[in-house]
């Protein structure tokens, strides 16, 4: 996992705890936001009536209701560092939040794959695009902005 990673190449120790949380906090989110839309009695209801598309959506919803923004941060230790960034924001760059978002959409039992374009990553799922961003967009017509 990119917490190992990161640990072992900068030498230090990371919040892991608060950060698994942080994404934890996302997917549960994202049920409640799914189960809401859809009127289901239980998430996992919510979840087999939704369609990828609004799947992807109500992802987007949770990054942003908890106070995800973008920045190229490359490191989590930057990323989730609370004297950089007041009032609980979290700053993610595109592979961040392609990693939130597939980690959230494993939950949930839903297929897509990081593709890395040129300086650029971004979610594959079932016949479309998943742009994690809110400023970058992959040079495909069929893409479906999360953030838009």
């Amino acid at each position: 996992m990119r917490i190992e990673i990161e640990e072992r190449l900068t030498g230090k120790a990371l919040e892991r705890g608060r950060i698994l949380n942080y994404f934890n906090n996302v997917s549960n989110l994202t049920g409640v936001l799914l189960q809401k839309k859809t009127g289901a009695h239980s998430i996992q209801e919510a979840n087999e009536a939704t369609s990828d598309r609004l799947f992807f959506n109500a992802v987007a919803e949770a990054f942003r209701g908890a106070n995800a923004v973008y920045l190229e941060e490359e490191r989590l230790f930057a990323a989730f560092d609370p004297d950089t960034h007041h009032a609980g924001y979290v700053h993610l760059d595109c592979n961040m939040f392609c990693e939130g978002f597939m980690h959230v959409a494993i939950n949930y039992g839903r297929d897509a794959e990081a593709v890395m374009g040129d300086r650029h990553m971004f979610l594959q799922a079932r016949g479309f695009e998943v742009e994690t961003t809110p400023l970058e967009a992959p040079s495909t017509a069929n893409n479906l902005e999360a953030f838009g």
